[in-house]
């Protein structure tokens, strides 16, 4: 029972965090505009 709750824990914590990226990608923000250039 503790192994699935840490396990959806986890999950939603890895959705949430894949889903910030996307809107920074989308979105065009500046900061993922000055990473990439700076990066080459």
């Amino acid at each position: 029972m503790k192994t699935t709750i840490l396990s959806w824990i986890l999950r939603i914590t890895v959705s949430v965090i894949l889903l910030q990226t996307l809107y920074f990608k989308f979105t065009g923000a500046e900061e993922s505009i000055y990473i990439f250039n700076a990066l080459g």
